[in-house]
């Protein structure tokens, strides 16, 4: 009489993980869709500026903005994952979760706006004074300039780039990757895109105008996600339990500091070069490689998201060996698609970086360098995301700090003396290096292995 329940349970658990495995099937090849979309959005505003130095200052302007908005959400977005996992409980400390993550984002973007608005028009009345902003490298004893209306300008973007960060994570939760992915992933290199065509023929290419085009691909990037929460059939209580806010709080800096690193590691060797390199248009041809290798980010990403919520779950509830064996799963098909990438930069490398200019293929050989070091660090890159759901952000934390240095050092070595070669090997080794590291100490704490024999 047993056998019955058994089997329509082993029934069950089958159509269920064949579900699983076609939807992060079809969530991959979304990704690969968008890594493409979001290479040709970015060759595309590259032969629209025509200009290496114009396209250097675009890619760092975008780059400065997206690391700080990770300081402007203060891992808010992480902690809605965690703990929305830990109250399914208590819908009280749901809604006072989510309460407290509105109102201080609200609050956060009024702020700003209004303070960059007020920049830019004191800028603006006083341009010789404050043509340039000067941003400081207390490690290099250096500082980057920028022109202060290009920096300011794409500031606007910092609050939606946030809101769709924390919509990822809230639908990552629901176990919606589709509604996680698309806005962020798709639609917002498409209207990048579409929105830079439109724009007249006549029109004298700058970077401002890129800038704005692209902070308006977020904010109509952040409403579809709006909209998608809307219809997503989620509840909140009435009542507002917020007396984990200290908690909350704690989480969200020990988070934010370790992945403020993380995300901000691939920009370091781009600021740099900017500042310490020989001839200051390799800056372009470096963000165009650095581009091209972001998809060894995007093309694990689905992988990534999809064992979040279960690292979340699983480990919090004791369940190890259950966590181990979906790691396992995952990294066989993480490691695949790796080292596929890694081949296919090599083999269309000429005419993946000649879509960004006829100029871009002269620097193949930094392509292939760079996806070499990229294929090392991301076999193992799981680890950072692994110590940072199984409450060990301070450990991680400490290996990202490190790294930051080590990065640091390698650039005011290496860059000088060989330009854009040496910003390559400054940004990927390291990261190679504090990838064992952390799948080292996550191996330690926890008994988790995610990389080799770590």
């Amino acid at each position: 009489m047993n056998s019955n329940p058994t089997t329509e349970q082993n029934v069950y658990l089958a159509a269920y993980f064949t579900e699983q495995n076609l939807y992060l099937a079809a969530y991959f090849v979304i990704s690969l869709i968008a890594w493409c979309l979001t290479n040709e959005a970015t060759a595309h505003a590259s032969r629209w500026l025509n200009n290496q130095i114009a396209f250097g200052e675009f890619s760092i302007s975008l780059r400065i903005t997206h690391n700080l908005a990770h300081l402007f959400v203060m891992g808010q977005e992480a902690t809605l994952l965690m703990y929305l996992s830990k109250y399914h409980a208590n819908p009280e400390k749901k809604s006072g979760l989510i309460y407290w993550i509105a109102q201080s984002t609200l609050i956060k973007t009024v702020i700003l706006i209004i303070t960059v608005s007020c920049t830019l028009i004191f800028s603006s009345l006083y341009p010789e004074e404050y043509n340039n902003i000067s941003i400081t490298l207390p490690i290099l004893n250096t500082s980057i300039n920028m022109p202060s209306q290009q920096l300011l300008t794409i500031f606007f973007a910092m609050p939606f780039i946030v809101i769709s960060g924390i919509f990822e994570r809230f639908f990552l939760f629901l176990k919606r990757f589709f509604s996680a992915f698309l806005p962020r992933g798709v639609y917002q290199p498409i209207l990048f895109s579409t929105l830079l065509y439109c724009l007249p023929q006549n029109m004298t290419p700058n970077v401002i105008s890129a800038l704005i085009i692209y902070c308006v691909s977020f904010i109509m990037s952040s409403i579809i996600y709006a909209l998608f929460s809307y219809y997503s059939g989620f509840s909140i209580s009435a009542k507002k339990d917020l007396s984990d806010k200290k908690t909350w709080h704690a989480s969200g800096l020990l988070y934010t500091l370790s992945t403020l690193i993380i995300k901000g590691t691939p920009s370091l060797s781009l600021f740099f070069l900017k500042q310490l390199g020989p001839v200051e248009n390799v800056v372009g041809f470096y963000a165009a490689i650095a581009t091209l290798n972001y998809g060894f980010h995007l093309l694990t990403k689905p992988f990534d998201s999809y064992l979040k919520p279960s690292i979340a779950t699983l480990y919090h509830q004791g369940q190890i060996q259950e966590l181990q064996d979906k790691i396992n799963q995952i990294n066989k098909l993480r490691w695949l698609i790796i080292l596929t990438l890694t081949l296919t930069l090599a083999i269309a490398g000429h005419y993946l970086l000649g879509r960004y200019g006829e100029d871009f293929p002269l620097y193949y050989s930094g392509l292939v360098i760079a996806s070499v070091l990229s294929c090392c660090q991301y076999l193992g890159q799981l680890a950072h995301e692994t110590l940072n759901y199984t409450n060990n952000q301070s450990t991680l934390s400490k290996i990202m700090l490190f790294q930051l240095i080590l990065i640091a050092l390698c650039a005011k070595i290496l860059i000088p003396k060989f330009g854009l070669i040496g910003a390559i090997i400054s940004q990927g080794l390291p990261c190679a290096l504090c990838t064992f590291l952390s799948a080292y100490m996550l191996r330690k704490k926890t008994g988790l292995k995610v990389y080799f024999a770590f």
